[in-house]
């Protein structure tokens, strides 16, 4: 049988899942729709074809490109025909791409008998549909790298770029923890006209940034701690001038414990003079006296706890006396006693007395803090001041 030049449209698409019906397309093969007639004719009954592919009409014009693929028994009905075809990858340029059909009347003969087929004539122009599955698969087959790059749905596969559903982006990483998780390698973009590189590395323990600018140097931080290039840190902002350290707010750390000592001899009459009636007397043990009130000035950390105050003390006297712990408000003058320590019987050892508080906290800003011992009576006996040590707790630098 003669078989003339067949007259072709093409309709090319790429097989949807949704439609198992018709046979599975892998990602660079395509639909070829067709028209054949015999002797002006439109053929019916099962014909076997082959088809190649070239980059020219020219039929002395080599390479042919990819394989030649051979269907047996494909159903002709009123002219038109099917077929599913897949040359590879080789719609990835904008090089042309042509068919050459050569076809037969199935008599019986499979593929791997060439008898009878006959030549197709011209080569058939393809057009852009199926350029379109490159945008699937071209830089894929090319070099096997972009294949499971995009991964969906919610970052269930391996891939290098990965979605949950929770709208998290992830790089590198299959498990995205932020709108955009970066887990490795380097990010360049712009930013308000300058050129910024956003380095991930792993260190501090965990993942930080490094944004270099070509005007005030390299810069890394994470979590809001900047590292400058030349060493300078700042904590919540990026340090300025030539500070090594820069913290844009409080600084705080768990409470540590301090004490303070005031030796005896630091304590002074509160009247001085030959008719005051108060009477000390200093030596490295410490200040022994009676009569009248002896006061000494308390420096102490601002916004420190304080929670225990002990006097070390000699008291031969029958009397006893009393220490006591206040304060002076710098903004009104007014006088406040906070707590007290009064020594108990007589006797001529060295003990200890002592009294806690319930974290009392010091404010430098609008008051200044005093000790001040009351040796309330006269005699040969003695009241002696050896040492006071306060106890306290401080969650700031010391100054």
């Amino acid at each position: 049988m003669k078989v003339a030049a067949a007259v072709f449209s093409l309709c090319l698409i790429v097989q949807a899942s949704a439609q198992p019906q018709q046979p599975a397309l892998t990602p660079t093969s395509f639909t070829y729709q067709g028209e054949l007639r015999s002797l002006g004719v439109a053929a019916n009954g099962l014909h076997d074809m082959r088809f190649r592919l070239y980059e020219a009409a020219n039929n002395n014009n080599p390479p042919q490109l990819g394989p030649t693929l051979c269907v047996d028994n494909i159903t002709v009905t009123d002219g038109k025909f099917t077929a599913t075809l897949d040359f590879g990858a080789q719609f990835t340029g904008a090089e042309a791409r042509l068919l050459e059909v050569e076809v037969r009347p199935d008599i019986g003969l499979t593929c791997s008998n060439l008898a009878g087929f006959t030549v197709l004539a011209p080569r058939q122009q393809v057009t852009s549909t199926p350029r379109a599955t490159s945008a699937l698969v071209a830089t894929t087959a090319l070099s096997a790298t972009v294949a499971t790059a995009l991964v969906r749905p919610n970052g269930s596969g391996t891939g290098v770029v990965n979605v949950t559903n929770a709208g998290n982006v992830g790089v590198g990483t299959a498990a995205p923890v932020a709108k955009l998780h970066v887990a490795a390698g380097d990010i360049v973009a712009g930013a308000s006209g300058e050129e910024w590189m956003i380095h991930t590395r792993a260190s501090f323990g965990g993942d930080f940034l490094q944004i270099t600018d070509a005007d005030n140097g390299a810069f890394q931080f994470q979590r809001g701690l900047f590292v400058h290039e030349n060493g300078s840190v700042g904590i919540g902002a990026i340090p300025d001038g030539g500070r090594k350290l820069f913290v844009n707010g409080q600084i705080g750390f768990p409470p540590v414990f301090r004490t303070k000592t005031i030796a005896g001899v630091s304590f002074l009459p509160d009247i001085v003079g030959s008719d005051s009636g108060a009477f000390g007397r200093y030596d490295p043990s410490g200040m022994e006296g009676f009569f009248g009130n002896f006061i000494v000035q308390v420096e102490l950390p601002n916004g420190c706890q304080v929670h225990r105050i002990d006097l070390t003390y000699v008291d031969s006297r029958p009397s006893d006396f009393t220490l006591t712990f206040g304060r002076t408000s710098t903004t009104t003058g007014v006088v406040s006693n906070i707590t007290s320590v009064t020594t108990s019987g007589q006797n001529t050892n060295v003990r200890l007395a002592g009294v806690d508080l319930a974290g009392f906290s010091i404010g430098n800003n609008s008051n200044v803090y005093w000790l001040s011992a009351n040796l309330n009576s006269f005699g040969a006996e003695i009241h002696k001041i050896i040492a006071v040590r306060i106890q306290y707790t401080v969650t700031s630098p010391l100054p």
